[in-house]
């Protein structure tokens, strides 16, 4: 009587994991993968957070901050970070195809660095505007440096450079009044996120802030 020979497999195959096997792996990376960009996501934007909540309550959002604010006159060079700039003017321009409200401040600026390096913008950055009016604060949506426009601006101050013209603008919602409080804040060289080595430049809560008046300029469609 014989008895049947258990089989075995043989082959290249031979002792691989099934498909199964194969894709629950593959789903078990990508959950990793995803929970490591969540906690990095998650660090960059409490980090944003932080500075965008010093900001509201330093410029009034929520009880003023008067020991953080240190008030200087128009044209005052004030040193932030890795920059020197001196704001001295601005304009302030109805778009109507938006019927918003674009503030343009304007001055100087310099990089006191070693590298080449342009202030940030949005919630990144270390430049904000509020109405004393309504209250609004935008923080700056473009920096403009240099004298030229489009293809022929600079887009990075130079080191060991002097200081070169800039415009920074903000846009607001609802018409601004006759003025309007800058504020540039002083910022840190510091590992910004929870989960990143990386060194880089955030805003803190202290800020120096000027009130310049605003020229109206007439109309614009764009």
């Amino acid at each position: 009587m014989t008895h049947p020979v258990p089989q075995r497999d043989v082959g290249p195959d031979a002792g691989a994991p099934g498909e199964g096997t194969v894709d629950a792996e593959r789903e078990a990376d990508e959950a990793r993968a995803r929970l490591r960009r969540g906690r990095l996501i998650t660090a960059g934007v409490a980090a944003v957070l932080v500075v965008v909540v010093a900001v509201v309550a330093l410029l009034g959002g929520f009880e003023r901050r008067t020991d953080l604010i240190t008030p200087v006159a128009v044209g005052s060079v004030i040193t932030t970070g890795p920059y020197e700039i001196s704001l001295t003017s601005a304009t302030l321009q109805h778009r109507t195809s938006e019927d918003t409200w674009d503030v343009v401040a304007r001055g100087t600026a310099r990089t006191t660095g070693t590298t080449s390096i342009a202030p940030g913008t949005g919630d990144n950055g270390f430049l904000y505007a509020k109405d004393l009016g309504t209250g609004e604060s935008q923080a700056v949506r473009s920096v403009g440096i240099g004298d030229g426009s489009g293809f022929d601006r600079i887009a990075n101050l130079t080191p060991g450079l002097p200081a070169v013209p800039v415009t920074l603008t903000f846009r607001f919602a609802v018409e601004p009044g006759d003025s309007i409080l800058l504020a540039v804040f002083q910022q840190e060289y510091t590992t910004p996120y929870l989960f990143s080595d990386e060194l880089g430049w955030r805003a803190t809560a202290e800020a120096s802030t000027m009130t310049v008046p605003l020229e109206r300029l007439p109309d614009t469609e764009y």
